[in-house]
């Protein structure tokens, strides 16, 4: 994902495309055959992995597959240049774990790249994949750091028709330039009468939303993350915001599709 300004991450699965209003049913043949489904490749802003999300579809996409009634995706499958999703009916209401599938002895039913592409439909699930935050606003002392932040994180996915909603928790590294402490245990000053620094490496944990609205044919994100950045403790380093929380906000397309 390319970020326009503040923060950027880098999805695994984000949320598909906001569908397109049903097209009319293709008619029968003639024998009565149904006709060719044309292939085209499921609509994503990434690789767009279905497997183990919940789907529920306004309408009915074809004839096996009940409008209004939740389905879990159990298989993904390429076929050339088409990918078809296979669905079980899943419970949702009644159900320790939300989506589980609710007859493990039926049959899936398959849908088409096509079929999707043309029945808008709610999908839930989870999402995982690399978040970076170079810059961070501190409310403490209302500054601007720009120690940067990477780690993995995981998220659960809401998608709404025309917009979504991503919870994600991240862990990881993050580099930052702090004062550098002398063996009376102060600031060190350098030759040119400035403070002396040292790059000093922590952990970062941080929580946040990132919206996504689909209004084109990349959704445009926008999140905002909250944190802190614990420096390990050293008699030679002093880092003035360590401990403290943090702000990043994310204002950005996602440009991460293949």
């Amino acid at each position: 994902m390319v970020l326009v300004a503040f923060s950027v991450a880098f999805a695994h699965d984000s949320l598909a495309d906001s569908p397109q209003p049903p097209s009319p049913a293709a008619s029968e043949s003639a024998d009565g055959s149904s006709p060719e489904t044309k292939k085209v490749n499921i609509p994503s802003v990434d690789n767009s992995n279905y497997i183990g999300d919940c789907l529920r579809f306004v309408g009915a996409p074809n004839s096996k597959i009940i409008g209004g009634v939740h389905y879990k995706v159990v298989n993904q499958v390429k076929d050339g240049g088409a990918t078809s999703l296979q669905l079980a009916e899943a419970n949702w209401h009644n159900s320790l774990i939300p989506c589980s599938v609710k007859d493990a002895g039926k049959r899936p039913v398959t849908l088409t790249s096509e079929e999707l592409a043309h029945s808008p439909y709610y999908r839930t699930g989870w999402v995982y994949g690399l978040l970076a935050l170079p810059f961070k606003y501190y409310p403490s002392d209302q500054s601007v750091g720009t120690n940067v932040s990477i780690g993995p994180y995981i998220g659960r996915r809401i998608d709404e028709i025309g917009d979504g909603l991503i919870v994600a928790a991240s862990i990881g590294l993050t580099s930052v330039k702090a004062n550098s402490l002398g063996a009376d245990g102060k600031v060190v000053i350098n030759g040119s009468g400035e403070p002396g620094t040292v790059q000093a490496t922590g952990i970062t944990m941080s929580g946040g939303l990132i919206f996504n609205l689909y209004k084109n044919v990349k959704p445009f994100q926008i999140g905002v993350f909250v944190g802190t950045d614990r420096i390990s403790s050293s008699p030679t380093v002093l880092y003035s915001q360590n401990k403290k929380a943090w702000i990043a906000f994310q204002i950005g397309y996602n440009f991460t599709d293949n």
